[in-house]
């Protein structure tokens, strides 16, 4: 089966490296060797996006931090920061969100899910949250959207360097560096990070009678490196690698029933190791971009070991027919060799994906899009996934710009390994899960005077089949049993001073999520996932100064009790930061204090959160 990866591999790239299109002249100019990311492709969809300086007062803080404070999605935290934080994005499971960084999904291939607070913010520079169905443009898993980590790489840019540390409450501490530096024909990027706490926090404990009790068995620790190296021999090529390092352990929090029950402690650790080799070539005719990765993760958990390991080899391709008319298509390989100790012995698994997206400006005010998708797995005929998309700018004035989006698109995700193998009662058959998801929605602007507001909002239907869950037995296993439907509406609303005074800057927004998920098997609202969201922020600017405050409300939630729901919360969050210039250099100290009123609240049932707590940070650069 690896050799059919490769030949299929290789006669899908030559094949199209014989079609006649060309780019046109004004593209020949550029001398940095440029595709369109996907996104490109989804122009009809709502997309979030964080850049870096958004994700500036975030860097010591996880993925998991980052969206549930900023995002429109839930975060099913089971406790503190560094305990197991997993994504719901229009009531979709954890297992349906896919996590992109560089064309790999970091979801694990075991359990089908990425530990959000596993992930740090610092390693990169700018994260897209992509709602609603992804599977046509980035594979099986993207059902209820797609978390995309990027990092920026300018060879135009002078070398710098940057140390960062943080101290705060409960043992926190981080510490980390950045450093870009190279040449023309050289340049790298180095990352590096270690981060602990030891989140004894107080609480109240409820399970027994309410007495305040400090939280055991809840710290953690993360350490990890992000290189990437790249050549560049002549204005038409391009090579890059990068290699990312994490390791960690963390105690495994305990309910409030279990906190002074040492007999149930336990912890667990990992390991990842991400390689990604990329090749670019700008021919007359095409962008071309050769691909191969390799993953290894490794967890240890209850004295057993898990383990996934993973090449990918991938081409991908992007023409103009016309000047109005961009086309990407290409090919992608997979193979997967697990070492799982419930899992028949010699188990693996191969994945072949042919996909294409067109993208037609037909005006300067309206464009569509389409994106088809087959993939072919071992013992499975996955669906096929079109996506098709579309823009209109109705307004265009000095003024006012008003643009209406839609889109509609398949899903698809192939069930996990352990769905598939765990245990005596493996069900290898398993189906996997299908649906659609339709969106539309509205992106207006207006400048009032020396004011600027922007909203954004977008109405979504996301209906799934054949719904994957466990069935609770001895030993337990995996069945398609369950349907689902997700409405509902996302919206954002944001209104600064258009940078009128340059002296002073602010912003104010607010976004709200209404989510209506429900388990028709039961009709019930899904569990974890609050039908209200909301979400308020302010922020001031001046003389080097920086006052911020946010607040976010959390509606009730169903749990696995039907005759149980969490109660809703409030936070109330603030920062304040100054930046100190210093010749060539930078020094930015902030100081954050988060759950300012000190509320008591659960995102899963039985793990209680921190109460107020703050952190101080500095920054220099050079």
């Amino acid at each position: 089966m690896k050799y059919l990866l490769v030949v299929l591999f290789s006669v899908t790239t030559f094949s199209v490296l014989g079609q006649e299109f060309k780019f046109p002249d004004r593209e020949l100019e550029t001398v940095e060797i440029h595709s369109q990311p996907l996104k490109y492709y989804t122009q009809g969809s709502y997309i979030q996006s964080f850049d870096s300086a958004a994700l500036q007062l975030e860097s010591t803080g996880s993925l998991a931090t980052l969206l549930r404070n900023k995002a429109s999605v839930y975060i099913r935290e089971q406790g503190a920061p560094g305990q197991l934080s997993t994504i719901s994005i229009r009531g979709a499971s954890p297992e349906n969100t896919a996590i992109m960084w560089n064309g790999i999904n970091l979801n694990s291939l075991s359990l089908g899910q990425l530990d959000m607070s596993s992930v740090n913010i610092y390693y990169f520079d700018n994260i897209d949250v992509n709602y609603g169905s992804g599977s046509a443009q980035y594979g099986s898993g993207a059902v209820g959207g797609t978390i995309v980590l990027n990092n920026d790489f300018d060879w135009n840019k002078n070398n710098r360097y940057e140390v960062q540390t943080a101290y705060g409450s409960f043992g926190q501490v981080f510490t980390g560096f950045k450093a870009m530096y190279g040449n023309q024909k050289w340049s790298n990027k180095t990352v590096a990070l270690y981060q602990k706490a030891d989140n004894n926090f107080e609480f109240t404990n409820t399970s027994i009678k309410e007495t305040t009790e400090t939280m055991n068995n809840a710290g953690f620790w993360h350490a990890g490196v992000l290189h990437e190296t790249h050549f560049k021999p002549n204005d038409r090529e391009e090579w890059s690698a990068k290699i990312w390092y994490t390791a960690e352990e963390r105690a495994i929090q305990p309910t409030m029933g279990n906190n002074n029950n040492a007999a149930s402690y336990d912890s667990i650790e990992s390991s990842n190791i991400r390689v990604v080799v990329d090749y670019k070539l700008k021919s007359d005719k095409w962008n071309h971009t050769f691909r191969t990765s390799y993953v290894n993760d490794k967890q240890w958990f209850y004295n057993s070991f898990i383990g996934t390991q993973r090449m990918q080899l991938e081409w991908r391709g992007e023409t103009f027919l016309k000047d109005n008319l961009t086309l990407t298509t290409g090919a992608n390989g997979m193979y997967i060799w697990p070492d799982v100790y419930a899992y028949p012995d010699n188990t693996n698994e191969a994945r072949v994906s042919f996909f294409g997206a067109l993208r037609w400006d037909i005006t300067n005010r309206f464009n569509v899009s389409a994106t088809l998708r087959q993939t072919i797995v071992t013992g499975y005929s996955a669906p096929f996934t079109p996506s098709f998309s579309m823009a209109y700018t109705a307004v265009d004035t000095e003024s006012s710009n008003l643009k209406l989006k839609t889109s509609i698109a398949r899903s698809y995700r192939v069930p996990t390994l352990n769905e598939r193998y765990w245990g005596e009662n493996a069900n290898p058959n398993i189906r996997p899960e299908d649906g659609y998801n339709f969106d539309i929605g509205f992106d207006y602007t207006k400048k009032l005077g020396d004011l600027a507001f922007n909203w954004v909002s977008s109405a979504f239907y996301l209906r799934m089949y054949d719904r994957i869950q466990w069935i609770p037995a001895d030993p337990t296993y995996a069945e398609n049993i369950a349907n689902s439907l997700s409405n509902g509406v996302e919206t954002a609303i944001k209104i600064n001073n258009n940078q009128s005074l340059s002296w002073l800057e602010w912003q104010v927004g607010s976004s709200y999520a209404f989510t209506h998920a429900t388990d028709l098997e039961k009709d019930k609202q899904l569990i974890y996932v609050p039908r209200h969201m909301f979400k308020v922020y302010g922020s001031i600017s001046f003389n080097k100064w920086l006052f911020g405050v946010d607040s976010n409300y959390t509606g009730w939630r169903t749990t696995t009790d039907d005759f149980d729901t969490l109660d809703p919360y409030w936070l109330l969050n603030s920062s304040v930061s100054k930046y100190i210039p210093i010749k060539k250099t930078g020094l930015l100290l902030s100081l954050k204090v988060n759950n300012l009123l000190n509320k008591e609240y659960q995102n899963y049932k039985n793990y209680p959160m921190p109460g107020i707590n703050y952190s101080i940070m500095a920054k220099i650069t050079f």
